[in-house]
């Protein structure tokens, strides 16, 4: 099921969907924002994997005429698009002979292979990197790309003092994030960050090490780092 804490994963997933349909421009905040609260307010019943499979088969003209989508990825294209694949999928179980389950309709799982996820998130780490040499920075939302490259990769392993700096840092930001919060959410802020932080300060302190981490890189080629340490 999609959930609200897969916000990440689903802006990564329709980053590549962007690079897959040909679309020059990347999604912007404001529709990445609109995307995810549409999809977890109304079409949560998708997995990630049913989400990719809807934008594979659409790709590939498996759901009737494609949709235009004008150069531009937004939560009114992505929801004619899951609209065209549940269509498809009641006829594909009507003409199969495929009961729907007692307690509602039910989506298959359509499951991704070992290489076609490890394609994707090689995928993400080009993208993330590329966006880092234009606007010198890694942008939200990017620490499974963090998880991939440093956790699962160990393409680089930070110091303790590397890490307490850039923990002291995103203490540092938040704080005056806080001060342009309303009160209440200003409090909660600190809240928080008097209990350690939690998933907010765990994320802004990856995505700073993975700014490190590429900014180290200099001239050097990500994909044949990636490449090496995924064999």
């Amino acid at each position: 099921m999609v959930k609200e804490d897969l916000g990440p994963a689903l802006g990564h997933i329709f980053q590549n969907i962007t690079l897959l349909f040909g679309i020059k421009e990347p999604i912007s905040e404001i529709n990445k924002a609109d995307i995810k609260k549409m999809i977890t307010s109304h079409y949560n019943n998708l997995s990630l994997e049913q989400l990719v499979y809807a934008f594979e088969l659409e790709r590939y003209g498996k759901l009737g005429d494609k949709t235009d989508h004008f150069q531009l990825i937004n939560a009114q294209y992505v929801a004619t698009v899951i609209k065209k694949y549940k269509k498809w999928l009641s006829e594909t179980r009507f003409n199969n002979n495929i009961p729907m389950p007692s307690n509602g309709p039910k989506l298959p799982e359509p499951i991704l292979s070992e290489k076609e996820k490890e394609d994707i998130l090689k995928s993400g780490c080009t993208r993330c990197f590329n966006e880092f040499k234009e606007y010198g920075r890694v942008k939200d939302g990017n620490t499974h790309i963090y998880d991939y490259l440093i956790k699962d990769l160990k393409v680089h392993k930070f110091s303790e003092k590397e890490i307490e700096a850039a923990k002291n840092i995103a203490l540092r930001d938040i704080k005056e994030e806080s001060k342009t919060l309303d009160r209440i959410k200003a409090k909660e802020t600190l809240r928080l960050l008097q209990n350690g932080g939690g998933k907010r300060l765990e994320n802004k302190v990856k995505t700073l090490l993975l700014t490190n981490y590429f900014n180290s890189l200099g001239n050097k080629s990500l994909d044949s780092i990636i490449n090496v340490g995924s064999k």
